[in-house]
């Protein structure tokens, strides 16, 4: 669960670790994630939109401060990209399978557990 005192230490392929922290937490709104990356500064904000129906948009903003943040970041743009490319559907997966799952529990239904019609 995410809260305002929420910290995250990532471990990077390479080997890395980098600790972020909250910086902001606006429930339903935004939160976001400040860190170092190297020598830089890191902010992710994820900004959130309520859409029609039971949708949400999720907006990521990644800012970075320090010596070559304007270089690095083109290409920590890619890769971060790329990372998202695979990571959003699985996230979506996921949420699907979980909300499927509470909802069959809600329903006293069993996963994969179909309905007849006469």
């Amino acid at each position: 669960m995410v809260t305002p005192n929420s910290r995250a230490t990532l471990l990077l392929a390479n080997g890395l670790r980098s600790t972020y922290h909250m910086i902001e937490f606006h429930p339903l709104r935004n939160w976001k994630w400040a860190g170092p990356f190297l020598w830089l500064r890191i902010e992710y904000d994820h900004l959130l939109e309520s859409l029609p129906g039971d949708s949400t948009r999720v907006t990521f903003v990644v800012d970075g401060e320090g010596f070559g943040s304007s270089l690095i970041g083109r290409l920590f743009t890619i890769v971060y990209n790329r990372n998202l490319d695979r990571a959003i559907p699985a996230l979506t997966s996921e949420m699907n399978q979980l909300a499927s799952r509470d909802n069959n529990q809600a329903t006293g239904r069993r996963a994969g557990a179909r309905s007849l019609t006469p």
